[in-house]
């Protein structure tokens, strides 16, 4: 049970490499995502719209990298899953 357990984790969050990927240093699209969220909030509607659609393409991009590029399994889940919330808040 434990080494069965222990291989699911494996495979989840090891890389090709060998190393284990959850949680890496933020890139530029979340850094983007961040900024420009925390700025929405402290501006005038207007402003505030079109810093939530630059949000918005900084995090659709930061799923897109993840789901062709992610390091692991679980970070390719991850911006799966990112994804459709974004879809599902978008068309939903």
């Amino acid at each position: 049970m434990i080494r069965e357990l222990q291989f699911a984790i494996d495979w989840l969050v090891r890389g090709k490499d060998g190393r284990a990927y959850i949680f890496q240093f933020p890139n530029l699209s979340i850094i983007g995502w961040f900024a420009s969220m925390v700025i929405a909030q402290l501006t005038t509607a207007n402003l505030k719209t079109g810093f939530s659609s630059i949000s918005f393409a900084f995090l659709s991009i930061w799923c897109y990298l993840e789901i062709t590029q992610g390091s692991s399994r679980f970070r390719r889940i991850l911006g799966g899953v990112v994804a459709i919330v974004l879809a599902y808040g978008l068309f939903g």
